[in-house]
């Protein structure tokens, strides 16, 4: 079974309804499906099956709350359906939700630029990496036109080979700082399921 194209199917099919996922399931037409098309379907069904459980154990109030906060940095869009689908299965009339927080509103939450949630190093590194790299080529050029022959060589190479160490140098100072931004979006990732 081709792992990948179950995942593609997958995205596909997690924007179709519980229960028509289950019809489809039910009708079992191989000529309209295939074998990688069941198997998302089994994992979804799943999926929901476990957040239907967690939800299940919940007092209505606490749904509630949770519908209504509508944060979905914390619960997935599924986890809503599933929420969604016990408060109407237990009678209650389904609330109205608060606006999806964007997730530069979230990102800035505590503080904003003080709360240090978003990273500037990146930006800062370029203008540096930018101004050095001036400095460096403008430094070169003075030599090769001022200098002896041996001055002229080493301002080539300032040029050249200066230029390529420090823009080594700079993407390894941003290197270490997407690594802050990518363990953020997979902690947000990790919230949201």
């Amino acid at each position: 079974m081709d792992v990948k194209l179950v995942q593609n199917i997958r995205k596909n099919m997690e924007s179709k309804s519980t229960e028509e996922l289950i019809r489809i399931r039910q009708e079992n037409d191989r000529t309209q499906y295939s074998e990688e098309a069941f198997e998302a379907i089994r994992q979804i069904l799943e999926e929901r099956q476990d957040i239907r459980k967690n939800m299940e154990s919940k007092s209505t109030e606490e749904l509630f709350r949770i519908w209504q906060e509508n944060d979905r940095t914390q619960y997935s869009e599924k986890a809503f359906e599933v929420i969604r689908q016990i408060l109407e299965e237990r009678g209650e009339t389904v609330p109205p939700q608060l606006p999806i927080k964007k997730e530069q509103e979230i990102e800035g939450e505590g503080g904003g630029f003080f709360s240090f949630r978003t990273m500037i190093s990146t930006t800062l590194i370029k203008i540096i990496y930018a101004l050095g790299m001036i400095g460096l080529t403008i430094g070169g050029i003075v030599m090769i036109v001022q200098g002896a022959e041996k001055r002229q060589l080493i301002g080539v190479a300032l040029i050249v080979f200066g230029n390529l160490l420090w823009r080594i140098v700079c993407e390894g100072w941003i290197l270490l700082f997407s690594m802050h931004d990518i363990l953020g979006s997979i902690e947000r990732h990790l919230k949201r399921k």
